[in-house]
């Protein structure tokens, strides 16, 4: 029987959340803040679903703080504010390991399903250091292209302190990328293929598939004149393959989550990134999902 932690201060939310997953054939341990989640958690849990808003230890100092302990550990993060949210809550939850993050109210069904689908895949994971991780990076800028080189780039012979000391600072803001989500890179070989506008990111992908092969991520730049933008390159994506993992970045808050959503249609494998984002986030966007 798959165990899920259960975490939330609202008694109500939580003895709902306990009974649906319980009758679904989950066993359920329950907290009631992110210290008490803290102390109960083991590497034997299967899926951790926290609130963000929560006393003592809220739901984002508890997601790092499991992290730290297990970096492969599904977790998934509510809240009442949204993708939208002026402090942000919802894209720090995602930037501290986040798988998904629901924003209430939402479809029980929907959080099933994703429940599942995040248990079903991590127990289907293997450690194989023979791994390729391929990944496309879609930017018109090609020092973005040069910053996930210094991060990524072969990175299984290189040092991997050094490597992430390469970073662009104009890009990525922090110094203080977490050493256990990087080291689960350290063994893979990783591949990286660039594109400069939408529609080449689209063919490479196209391409990527004609060879029976996939891209394992697509980090996507909105704003690539003078063609298609990424929104749409991702939409064409996710019509060619609805479960490809496609992160999209941006400077520029030219559409909300709702906007990227109701335009792309597929949320499966769909995440976002602000720029400049930190080294945590791109790291620990790929090692969640290694």
């Amino acid at each position: 029987m798959c165990k899920i932690l259960v975490v939330d201060d609202d008694h109500t939310h939580l003895c709902i959340l306990d009974s649906i997953l319980t009758k679904a054939g989950y066993q359920v341990v329950c907290a009631n803040d992110g210290s008490e989640a803290l102390n109960k958690y083991d590497k034997t849990f299967d899926l951790v679903i926290t609130d963000i808003f929560m006393p003592i230890m809220d739901g984002i100092e508890l997601i790092k703080k499991i992290k730290q302990k297990n970096n492969r550990q599904p977790i998934i993060a509510i809240t009442a504010c949204g993708y939208t949210d002026d402090e942000g809550y919802a894209q720090n939850a995602l930037d501290a390991g986040a798988c998904n993050v629901f924003d209430k109210p939402y479809s029980w069904q929907e959080l099933l399903n994703i429940a599942k689908d995040l248990i079903s895949k991590n127990k289907a994971k293997t450690t194989n250091h023979n791994d390729v991780l391929s990944i496309l990076i879609v930017d018109d800028n090609k020092s973005i292209h040069e910053s996930f080189k210094a991060v990524l780039y072969d990175i299984s012979n290189l040092d991997i302190k050094n490597k992430l000391n390469n970073l662009f600072d104009t890009i990525f803001t922090d110094n203080n990328t977490d050493e256990d989500s990087a080291n689960n890179l350290v063994n893979l070989n990783i591949s990286l293929d660039f594109a400069l506008q939408g529609h080449e990111g689209v063919e490479k992908f196209k391409s990527k598939l004609s060879l029976g092969q996939c891209y394992d991520f697509v980090f996507m730049d909105v704003r690539m004149p003078p063609g298609i933008n990424g929104i749409e390159a991702a939409k064409k994506i996710k019509e060619i393959k609805h479960n490809a993992k496609i992160i999209i970045t941006s400077a520029y808050s030219d559409y909300t989550w709702e906007d990227i959503v109701d335009k792309i249609g597929h949320t499966e494998g769909l995440s976002y990134l602000s720029k400049p984002f930190t080294r945590d986030a791109v790291v620990n966007i790929i090692c969640r999902d290694l």
